[in-house]
């Protein structure tokens, strides 16, 4: 696991694993990037990045937060990644999370 610096002062925790074309999977509510473990099978052909969105998982937990907020950290995690072509896959929360992040939706 990894850890990403944002830049309000909380981290994000993120599994970076295969080489290739990057697949950011975002997680449902109350649950963690390890819904998508079995997900790592194709990191023989793709880079396989599945985040603990803010206040899920192993990152930083935090009272309240909003899905503009996970949008503008998900963005620093492309951008710090500095990764092109991502495929974004979101499931319940995740998927909402990726839209506003394709919509550029992150005020």
């Amino acid at each position: 696991m990894s850890e990403l610096s944002l830049s309000d002062g909380t981290s994000m925790v993120y599994s970076d694993v295969g080489q290739g074309q990057p697949v950011v999977m975002l997680h449902g509510w109350a649950m963690s990037g390890g819904a998508f473990w079995p997900q790592d099978a194709l990191a023989d052909q793709f880079r396989v990045i599945r985040p603990d969105l803010r206040g899920f998982g192993a990152s930083v937990p935090t009272p309240s937060v909003s899905i503009s907020e996970m949008a503008r950290d998900i963005s620093a995690l492309l951008a710090a990644l500095d990764l092109e072509g991502v495929i974004l896959i979101g499931w319940s929360m995740g998927a909402a999370v990726g839209w506003h992040v394709l919509l550029g939706e992150q005020s």
